[in-house]
């Protein structure tokens, strides 16, 4: 049997002797907390390991990832979750997309707006719509409009699927819009009554660890010692484990994305019962960032996301108020934001999940996307023993680091192609220093070619060519398409899908209900 250097063979006696992984120990409650000890629980349960949550009591939620991507729906039914349940209980809504407000030029003079979808571009075949649309950019109609069903669906105010359909289906994709308190409530309920969860309530004040460097336990202030084999920081920004005690260095991209402070408020309906609900996250873009908007049930979350060296305080704050309508006092909550990611996540055998990990502005709300990711690709081949980590943790931290690249690159592409000249800080998004190196590359590429799917050969890129296109056509970036494929673009066969797109649409907008009917069918 030939044996790989540092390798050995599962059946030696070296092998019998294995630590095995039998306990896990999540550190730290929230949203990334309970769905990474929901996950790894539903799972790992499976090989007889068990899930400890330890969740402080004094840590307050950050609150700013109310809006998910469709890959919710699939995590909630892995855990077992019943949508109408969770939709009832969290206050939740659903999100077709996000609609981005004053992005492309000065708003004053060329006010507009444009979707990015989860519903892709129409296909058949070789016929991809958006070439279609490509050879007449000139038209009238906007790309997502063009292209797609669901952009007339979410100005509308329809809901994305029929009354009286099962759950976690829909005629369009969505995601939801959810209350983050209420969700964290709901999930911990959830692990802890179906899932079995172990749960603690417990300020962690120190942490130890064997000669190998791995974390052996963590005690509380109170004397209470918490053991285990494995360990998910889900401290947050304080990052317990990953940062303080493991010493794993944070890459601060805040000179990339400039966008550093966070002004965030409620805001009820005037009619909780009645008031229409959009379907979508509003991003509206102001002088020195973009002010979000997500509709739930009784209520409406919105917040402005600002550079504080391209405005104050003051003027950030009036700037929220005259969006949420003015001539009242707003209940304004300060969120200093971190920009950045760890340049490891997995590290001896601790990995961070959430904000412990790293976070960007919520712009595309990936936040609780990247929770999910990590636990998921951790749950797929998770170590049996100690000595399998290296490997492991290895292609993991690979893997992440590539995906925070990109998403950085991503958000940084809404503001580095937008025609913005009315403040320092679109121009200052402009300055090719700001602008990653991989993102450069592309943009490179896009002045001699329409983006295609050779430009995202990576399976990790959350964000590939279908986001890319409704942002860019949406901003009027990388317009045209080569001479020699105008006469494929015109292909009657493209005219065919183009109807078909025109007739769905029509179709949906006579049989769907407003969002807020749907919402109220589900109670």
């Amino acid at each position: 049997m030939i044996k790989l250097p540092g390798l050995v063979c599962k059946n030696s006696k070296k092998a019998m002797s294995r630590i095995n992984i039998q306990k896990v120990v999540v550190v730290g409650g929230g949203t990334a907390g309970w769905i990474a000890a929901g996950l790894m629980a539903r799972k790992l349960s499976t090989i007889g390991v068990e899930v400890h949550l330890i969740e402080a009591s004094d840590v307050p939620v950050i609150g700013v990832g109310e809006g998910t991507f469709p890959t919710m729906r699939h995590t909630l039914q892995f855990l077992g979750i019943d949508e109408f349940a969770f939709l009832s209980e969290c206050s939740a809504t659903f999100k077709q997309g996000i609609k981005f407000s004053n992005w492309k030029s000065n708003p004053i003079t060329e006010p507009g707006y444009y979707y990015h979808l989860f519903d892709l571009p129409a296909k058949s075949g070789a016929f991809d719509l958006s070439y279609a649309w490509l050879a007449d950019s000139a038209a009238a109609v906007p790309f997502a409009h063009a292209v797609c069903p669901q952009a007339a669906i979410c100005d509308s105010g329809l809901a994305p699927r029929p009354l009286g359909a099962k759950a976690y289906s829909g005629s369009h994709q969505y995601a939801y819009h959810l209350d983050s308190g209420r969700f964290i409530e709901f999930l911990r309920k959830h692990c802890v009554e179906k899932l079995g969860i172990q749960h603690s309530i417990a300020t962690i004040s120190r942490v130890t660890r064997g000669e190998a460097g791995n974390i052996t336990s963590v005690s509380s202030g109170d004397g209470r010692e918490f053991a285990g084999d494995f360990f998910i920081d889900c401290s947050g920004f304080r990052a317990l484990l990953i940062g303080d005690e493991l010493g794993v260095e944070f890459k601060d991209v805040g000179h990339q994305l400039l966008t550093d402070t966070a002004l965030a408020v409620q805001v009820p309906y005037e009619d909780p019962e009645n008031s229409p609900v959009v379907s979508y996250t509003h991003a509206q873009a102001e002088s020195a960032g973009w002010i979000w908007d997500i509709g739930l049930q009784a209520r409406r979350g919105i917040g402005y996301v600002y550079s504080q060296s391209h405005t104050t305080e003051d003027e950030a704050y009036k700037t929220l108020t005259q969006y949420a309508g003015g001539g009242r006092e707003l209940d304004v909550r300060k969120i200093p934001m971190r920009v950045g990611y760890r340049r490891a996540f997995w590290e001896k055998n601790c990995v961070a999940v959430g904000l412990s990990a790293g976070f960007v502005e919520p712009l595309e709300a990936t936040a609780i996307s990247m929770i999910e990711q990590s636990v998921k690709m951790l749950i797929e081949r998770f170590p049996t023993t100690l000595e399998e980590i290296p490997a492991l943790a290895k292609h993991y931290n690979t893997t992440f680091v590539a995906r925070w690249e990109r998403i950085v690159e991503f958000i940084k592409f809404h503001y580095c192609i937008s025609q913005r000249d009315d403040s320092d800080f679109w121009c200052d998004n402009r300055c090719e220093s700001t602008i990653p190196i991989g993102l450069q590359d592309r943009l490179s590429r896009w002045q001699c070619f329409p983006m295609e799917e050779i430009d995202f050969n990576d399976k990790y890129e959350m964000f590939g060519l279908s986001s890319y296109r409704y942002v860019a056509y949406g901003m009027g970036f990388n317009l045209g398409v080569p001479k020699g494929l105008e006469k494929f673009c015109r292909n009657p066969a493209m005219a065919a899908l183009q109807h078909k797109v025109e007739s769905i649409t029509l179709q949906h907008q006579a049989q769907l209900p407003s969002h807020r009917d749907l919402l109220k069918s589900i109670g």
